[in-house]
């Protein structure tokens, strides 16, 4: 027969003594307790080794060396089994166990409170023993390790009001139009902790699929259409204009060998696309805990009245998805043609005046203005310094009287104003696709215009001169899809 180690005995092992499934945190006197190496007081049969349980028998042979060293032999704070050496109390004490004798040095328990040992003896009654000896038969080390690892024992799992009312920040419906029976998209989100600050959206896409309000703790930000299927679909809103936003010089232009013709609706020009006044599809709109969100989308084929104009199929999409801080709206062309689909994407934003015109502040911090005229881009990019054009610092409305094209915006130059007297502001941050603006502020009238474009006015035909870089031109090739996005960042300032 083998003998056992030095500084083991042979004696046979037995199942741990119930007081040590008791948590760490139920023991009412730990000062003198080492608990971190479970050298406690004991109350029944003490376990030796030489024999372990066939689902712990590796474990019977790990002590750590400072259990070694001590002689009590007791398991570490990492849960390994006995090694089998007697922890008595000294004689006479209320715990001393008499039947057992050991060589080692006895382990000082004479000054543990009286109240721990009376918890410890409580709970080890035959019905409570059987109970435990149960568990400790089913579960093994599992049982071990949870009851022995301080950190797991009274975890609060109780959600944090917080994550609970997330669930009713954001929500999303779709209301009806009583005259017109155009569905309207609402999108809301509540602000928990200052209604001001909360911000709701409207989307009709019946009406051109139309941002048609925005507000921030019931201020609306957007001019409003007067009445329904009367007001001009690009007077209000956020309208859509592609695939050609602004002017198209003499409304044509040449792409690919071929003449697209436009009939004339400025003077002897073509204005804002051909889908501001289309009825698109609505899909569903949804809330999460982050977010509400609507889509829509327009096919571009033979259904369409204007497809001889423009005739390559493909379908524009639109995602507008409401956050705490603003409304992200999504753009997709998809070209479902054989020829090549040149288009340019823009949003014609019509901004309230919310208090004065001088406490309103404009900026665009552009790398250039275009040259225009009769407000066409030559194609000539200008600098900004010294000019009246220059907006990469606050000014005033006040002293501005603009329609023009701003050139070389990028996803770290966002544009926006800010309403100082009324303590809004916002940001008009968009996608690299999206590299000029146009800014309209007509004096005298309640409203101004900061137009977020792909592409120059007139981009067709300064990209039919070679002027590429200036008119920045979108090309969607056959089967392939182009997208971008504009997000509308809006602040209450205290």
């Amino acid at each position: 027969m083998a003998q056992p180690a030095p500084g083991w005995c042979d004696r046979p092992l037995r199942k741990p003594p119930i007081e040590h499934f008791v948590p760490q945190r139920l023991l009412l006197d730990t000062k003198r307790l080492n608990y971190g190496s479970r050298c406690i007081p004991q109350t029944t049969p003490v376990p030796r080794c030489g024999t372990s349980p066939p689902d712990l028998r590796r474990g019977a042979r790990k002590t750590s060396k400072s259990h070694t060293a001590a002689g009590c032999g007791l398991p570490s704070a990492s849960g390994s089994w006995y090694c089998g050496r007697d922890v008595r109390a000294p004689s006479g004490s209320a715990i001393g166990n008499s039947g057992v004798t050991n060589s080692r040095p006895a382990v000082d328990f004479a000054d543990q409170s009286r109240a721990t040992y009376a918890m410890m003896g409580a709970i080890s009654d035959k019905g409570t023993f059987r109970m435990m000896r149960t568990v400790w038969r089913r579960s093994g080390a599992c049982v071990l390790l949870l009851c022995l690892q301080p950190g797991l024992q009274g975890k609060d799992t109780t959600r944090s009001p917080k994550k609970t009312m997330n669930n009713k920040l954001f929500s999303a419906a779709v209301e009806r139009d009583t005259k017109t029976g155009w569905s309207i998209a609402v999108l809301k989100y509540s602000d928990p902790s200052d209604a001001a600050r909360s911000l709701e959206a409207r989307i009709v896409p019946e009406a051109g699929s139309n941002l048609y309000s925005l507000k921030i703790g019931g201020t609306e930000l957007l001019v409003q259409p007067t009445e329904w299927g009367t007001t001009p679909s690009l007077r209000y809103g956020f309208p859509v204009l592609f695939p050609t936003p602004n002017r198209v010089r003499d409304s044509k232009f040449i792409f690919d060998g071929h003449t697209y013709s436009f009939p004339p609706n400025e003077r002897t020009n073509f204005i804002h696309g051909l889908v501001h006044k289309l009825a698109w599809q609505a899909g569903t709109a949804s809330a999460d805990k982050k977010s509400a969100a609507v889509e829509s989308y327009l096919d571009w084929d033979s259904s369409q009245e204007g497809f001889k104009l423009f005739p390559i199929k493909h379908r524009l999409s639109l995602r507008f998805t409401l956050d705490a801080q603003g409304v992200k709206l999504a753009f997709t062309v998809e070209n479902r043609d054989a020829k090549r689909l040149p288009f340019g994407f823009a949003f014609h934003p019509w901004f309230q005046i919310l208090g004065s015109r001088a406490e309103t502040y404009l900026k665009v911090p552009a790398q250039k203005h275009m040259e225009a005229e009769g407000l066409l881009p030559t194609g000539k990019l200008e600098d900004l310094q010294g000019t009246p054009y220059d907006l990469r610092e606050p000014v005033s409305l006040e002293a501005l009287k603009l329609d023009d094209v701003y050139w070389g915006l990028t996803p770290e130059r966002i544009p926006g104003y800010e309403a100082r007297d009324k303590g809004v502001k916002v940001s008009l941050g968009a996608s690299p696709e999206f590299t000029h603006m146009v800014v309209y502020t007509p004096p005298g009238r309640p409203f101004f215009c900061m137009e977020n474009q792909t592409c120059s006015t007139d981009a067709h035909n300064l990209h039919a001169k070679g002027l590429e870089k200036e008119a920045h031109l979108l090309i969607v090739e056959k089967g392939k899809k182009v997208s971008g996005w504009v997000y509308v960042k809006v602040e209450r300032k205290q």
